[in-house]
């Protein structure tokens, strides 16, 4: 398996926790060593585990928790950091498209995912959904 194959796992264990609102894989996912940040979309930077977490569950057990669709875009490495970009949109609001980085390091020899932002993209579903653009990875 290439590391761009276990990073693609690894990002989909992160989104099939999403959509399965499995805070125990989401917890398992995230790293227990060294720094992380978490910036949910118009959020502020989240550093502490406990935290990160907590915004999860808070997200995952809410009655609007939205049921996330993803396209990967394109995985870039900074040494040990493995950054994959990827859109995401929510299938209520597909016009709503935005840009995500997740970040990974291996611990432990497992990828853990270290870092999460989302924000707003010029990219729209319609686009992301057809392949009007193409994914560089």
């Amino acid at each position: 398996m290439t590391i761009a194959d276990e990073i693609g796992f690894y990002n989909d264990v992160f989104y099939q926790a999403f959509l399965d609102r499995d805070m125990e894989s989401m917890t398992e996912l995230w790293g227990k060593d060294g720094a992380l940040l978490c910036i949910h979309p118009g959020g502020v930077a989240i550093t502490d585990r406990v935290d990160i977490l907590e915004s999860w569950a808070h997200i995952l057990e809410s009655d609007n928790c939205p049921q996330i669709l993803h396209k990967t875009d394109q995985l870039v490495s900074f040494g040990d950091l493995m950054l994959m970009t990827c859109f995401e949109w929510a299938e209520s609001q597909p016009d709503n498209v935005l840009l995500v980085t997740n970040g990974f390091i291996k611990q432990s020899g497992i990828y853990k995912m270290v870092m999460h932002q989302a924000g707003p993209s010029a990219i729209s579903a319609l686009d992301v959904e057809e392949e009007l653009f193409e994914p560089r990875h």
